[in-house]
């Protein structure tokens, strides 16, 4: 059996300076690969968190201009209509529902309005000015049963409210299917009480 051999300095490879350019350049291909990964996660990182900033600042459900009702309950979101929410009244009834809560304890009677306001600066932001939808268009309910069309005064539900009580008013808000379709109309609102 052949005895084995150490292994003596001399044995030893040296790296010859090819090799060592040839091992630089890899690491650097591997940095400026980790360089734009990391790079691209940043920037995802910045748009997400700007979409959700953006979408928080402008989640005002329900102002509530008569301060003597509050919000107890609200989705939270600001109301967008686009061509995606055109749709036959039947549909419509069966689309997404906007629950909110108002109470009374201002320690007398309140006689109040729900508005359907159009919200100015997420309509800025969407560059939608020039598109946006003709109250005639925008079809609603709040009990499931009557289906109104919104009017110039943008009342969606008005009442009165007694002290110590609260209301739940369950909205459903779509585009009536009459609408024109030579454009991509929008529609971004909020809900006021007065």
């Amino acid at each position: 059996m052949p005895r084995k051999k150490k292994l003596k300095r001399e044995d030893i490879k040296k790296n010859t300076s090819t090799e060592v350019s040839h091992t630089i350049n890899k690491i650097k291909e591997n940095e400026r690969k980790y360089t734009i990964i990391l790079v691209i996660m940043f920037i995802l990182l910045f748009i997400v968190i700007g979409y959700y900033s953006l979408r928080v600042t402008n989640d005002t459900q329900i102002s509530n201009y008569n301060k003597k009702i509050s919000t107890v309950t609200s989705n939270g979101e600001v109301i967008t209509l686009t061509s995606k929410n055109i749709m036959t009244d039947i549909e419509g009834l069966k689309s997404k529902r906007i629950v909110y809560k108002l109470e009374n304890n201002s320690g007398e009677d309140i006689e109040y309005k729900v508005i359907l306001n159009q919200d100015k600066n997420y309509t800025d932001i969407c560059n939608c000015a020039d598109r946006i939808i003709n109250n005639n268009y925008i079809r609603y309910t709040t009990d499931d049963k009557v289906i109104k069309t919104l009017g110039e005064d943008r009342v969606i539900y008005e009442g009165k409210l007694s002290n110590k009580c609260s209301k739940t008013i369950k909205l459903r808000v779509w585009v009536d299917e009459a609408i024109p379709t030579d454009k991509d109309y929008h529609f971004h609102g909020y809900l006021e009480i007065e």
